[in-house]
């Protein structure tokens, strides 16, 4: 609910009760009066967060009114800006592909290198495939047995709990 204000310098203004002025000193120079909510300042400034800056308040009140019409851009300048970008992103896009394209010649000719490779090669792996296949069934059964050990230490704690319950 608007009220008058007893701290306004301005005769005869209403504002909210959780509102109050105070000086902002980023104003060039010179300073201004803003207007700014009481639950939101307080919260701020409180004892706890008096040694601390709040980015957000810092943010808030570093930006001019100019530097924010900067910002906000009309439909037009918009059109203009998504033209940029995409022109820009479309030389990443196309450097990234010639990337990708160098990458995957080098991993066929390696693939190529390591098909025409002596019988030693081609049997060292065989043996790194049959260790891997060995380490996850290794794997496989580990979880297996400690999901059977759960499954049985679950109904000997209960019967424990339950007879330190009838002592």
């Amino acid at each position: 609910m608007a009220k008058f204000d007893k701290r306004s310098e301005i005769l005869g203004e209403r504002r909210d009760e959780n509102m109050k002025f105070t000086e902002d000193g980023n104003a060039g120079g010179a300073t201004k009066k803003v207007l700014v909510d009481d639950a939101a300042f307080n919260k701020v400034h409180s004892a706890d967060n008096m040694n601390c800056k709040s980015p957000e308040l810092e943010s808030m009140f570093d930006i001019e009114d100019l530097e924010v019409d900067n910002y906000i851009h009309t439909a037009e300048e918009t059109q203009y800006k998504t033209i940029i970008q995409e022109e820009l992103n479309r030389e990443y896009v196309e450097e990234q592909l010639a990337k990708e394209a160098v990458a995957a010649a080098a991993k066929e000719a390696y693939e190529e290198h390591l098909r025409n490779c002596p019988k030693d090669m081609e049997d060292a792996r065989k043996l790194a495939a049959d260790v891997a296949v060995a380490m996850e069934q290794t794997k496989k059964e580990r979880r297996q047995r400690r999901a059977l050990q759960q499954r049985l230490k679950m109904p000997l704690l209960l019967k424990l709990l339950q007879r330190q319950h009838a002592k």
